[in-house]
């Protein structure tokens, strides 16, 4: 394992009061905070697994929230829906909420052919869903075109933090690089610092998401959702012997 998915394995394997801080410098201007009885998924090298948002615990969403998305996003029931890199609870606008996190160890991971593989009917249910997306988000910020066939990983995304928000889970959006990976320079350029993301994000992002809607509160029915540009330096190993250094849950 290497890249962006050993990033977040030793990043949220760190000690909770570590990570939770680490967390918190990358949410204003949002106004979302993790505190000490937040969770989240991954949890280092114990519990590596990516989420799917319909499939979480219970204690990041509730059943009836998780049958809708299951429902909005694939006419046939237990079919895959997008991994998250890491998903956090978090307290936003006096809501529980979410943090979710999309992170880049390298500048052609922005560059690849990115394209919707599902096949019918979900295909067609999935598009149905991304164009609902983009009219409701183009009322607050024109220039949205979530579609299957341009940066479907972005679209994706921001077609789901979107129907979460308008069922009243607040939620923040970041786009993490992983600065410094020089272990990814055989695949591509690593990300050199924030600048360098933030100007490949940006030229990414056109097309599909207007840059005015970053760092901007969108509303959503009864709750709110954010879009963020982050980096980090690529976290330490965990200590010596392999174990993670959170021994939280």
């Amino acid at each position: 394992m290497r890249g962006s998915k050993l990033h977040f394995q030793n990043w949220s394997g760190e000690p909770r009061n570590v990570f939770i801080e680490s967390l918190n410098q990358l949410l204003p201007p949002t106004g979302a905070q993790l505190g000490p009885e937040d969770c989240w998924v991954p949890c280092g090298s114990q519990n590596p697994n990516e989420a799917q948002l319909d499939k979480v615990e219970d204690a990041f969403l509730e059943i009836p929230i998780r049958e809708q998305l299951a429902g909005w996003w694939l006419a046939t029931p237990g079919r895959e829906t997008p991994n998250w890199d890491l998903v956090c609870t978090c307290s936003l606008a006096g809501k529980k909420g979410l943090v979710l996190l999309e992170g880049k160890a390298h500048s052609k991971e922005l560059q690849d052919k990115d394209v919707c593989g599902a096949k019918e009917p979900n295909r067609l249910q999935i598009a149905a869903a991304l164009a609902a997306a983009s009219d409701s988000l183009n009322k607050h910020w024109s220039g949205f075109n979530l579609s299957l066939e341009r940066h479907y990983q972005l679209a994706n995304r921001l077609a789901w933090s979107w129907k979460l928000a308008s069922l009243g889970i607040p939620i923040v959006l970041i786009y993490l690089g992983f600065l410094g990976d020089e272990g990814m320079r055989d695949v591509g350029e690593p990300l050199r610092d924030h600048t360098h993301w933030n100007n490949l994000m940006r030229v990414y992002m056109q097309g599909v998401a207007p840059e005015a809607a970053l760092e901007r509160q969108i509303k959503c029915g009864d709750a709110e959702f954010w879009f963020l540009i982050r980096s980090l330096p690529v976290p330490p190993p965990p200590a010596q012997g392999g174990k993670d250094r959170n021994s939280g849950k």
